[in-house]
């Protein structure tokens, strides 16, 4: 836990953006009351900040992050929590009207006094930041069509069980046989398009059917290209986007062995390319076919 998240302890660089100072960061275990320093910042400190003892968690990052993208839109320090009780805090659109409803929601949201009504996690922050996908005709639920004659009823039934991890494998099955690949190789980004808008609208509405709009192809690229992605490889935005949905950690790709097969997974965590994980951490190739995938625009 940070304990400490401003705007002066932010640097912003091309395409970065980092957190530094942590010297007043401490180790934290939900749902327990521990004793620390009370050390607070007014205006982007939750109440819990200011008691010595108390149940901390990354919501009371969440609530600083919130409160520090409310100066940033603003220029307005928010009230402090502490004379939060008698004076109603103004919603950032009070200062900027140029501030979207899903942005300003976000913010307020992130911002309860309350630690059990905030984003418990700062993916869930994010989820609600991020602008809902562009409703693009889709084939109705369960609709299993095909333009290779792939059969996709093995992999709506195990997205109906919840069989995470079997439906991840399928999927690479799947998407092996729509695009008639035999295996992963350093040209199958080049054949990704060949995939038929048919069948790639067909796997991702299964998962976002299954999955209530957690996962899925059109998750992922939102993610991607709200991060600043393009169908071209950059290697700082791709370590960005797998820090986001959970697939890298300080920069380096985990093992598929490390990926969450349940629904407490970053948003946009699957489907997670299984090939992907081998193909970058034992070839040494990047991950220029799922950019091109993410970037296709019948997504």
């Amino acid at each position: 836990m940070h304990r400490d998240v401003k705007p002066n302890n932010i640097l912003l660089s091309i395409n970065t953006v980092k957190l530094i100072d942590f010297g007043i960061a401490r180790e934290f275990t939900a749902g327990e009351t521990r004793t620390h320093t009370n050390y607070r910042k007014d205006g982007y400190s939750p109440p819990e900040q200011y008691e010595e003892r108390a149940k901390r968690g990354i919501y009371t990052d969440v609530y600083a992050l919130a409160a520090t993208l409310y100066n940033l839109l603003t220029d307005e320090v928010p009230i402090p929590a502490q004379f939060r009780s008698y004076a109603t805090l103004p919603p950032p659109q009070q200062f900027n009207n140029k501030i979207s409803d899903r942005v300003n929601n976000a913010i307020l949201k992130g911002m309860e006094l309350k630690p059990e009504s905030r984003p418990q996690t700062i993916q869930e922050f994010l989820y609600l930041l991020l602008p809902k996908p562009v409703q693009i005709p889709q084939p109705k639920k369960d609709d299993l069509s095909s333009d290779r004659g792939v059969d996709y009823s093995k992999l709506r039934d195990l997205l109906k069980a919840g069989k995470w991890e079997e439906a991840d494998i399928c999927t690479v099955g799947v998407i092996y046989k729509a695009t008639n690949r035999k295996g992963v190789n350093a040209r199958w980004h080049k054949d990704i398009d060949n995939l038929p808008c048919t069948d790639l609208r067909t796997i991702n509405q299964l998962w976002l059917d299954y999955s209530g709009g957690k996962f899925g192809f059109s998750v992922q690229k939102e993610i991607y290209h709200r991060l600043g992605g393009t169908r071209h490889y950059n290697e700082e935005i791709w370590i960005a986007f797998g820090d986001a949905v959970g697939w890298c950690k300080g920069g380096s790709w985990l093992w598929h062995d490390h990926i969450t097969y349940n629904t407490s997974a970053p948003v946009g965590h699957l489907p997670s390319f299984r090939f992907f994980f081998y193909f970058i951490v034992e070839v040494g190739g990047d991950g220029g076919f799922i950019t091109s995938l993410l970037s296709r625009e019948d997504l």
